[in-house]
């Protein structure tokens, strides 16, 4: 996950993704209901990437929903655990 993550920050660095205005693009893309299934293709289309880094962005970012989500229904069973 730290090599991920490493990637991760180069290429936000890359493509000007800690830009405000991108990172809400970026944001917005992902979790849209418009866009709820893209290709690799069409991200790196929409935001100008090489698939290898749009791949590894993703990735991170995927990573960290899922870790979210583990991390939620854990709480969550511990605390109907506690009730």
């Amino acid at each position: 996950m730290e090599k991920l993550a490493k990637s991760f920050k180069t290429i936000v660095e890359k493509y000007g993704l800690n830009d405000e205005k991108k990172a809400d693009a970026v944001a917005h893309y992902v979790t849209s209901k418009d866009t709820k299934h893209f290709s690799l293709k069409d991200f790196c289309d929409e935001f100008n990437m090489e698939p290898r880094d749009a791949e590894l962005f993703l990735e991170f970012i995927y990573k960290g929903i899922e870790f979210r989500e583990q991390n939620l229904t854990n709480a969550n069973d511990l605390e109907k655990k506690s009730s």
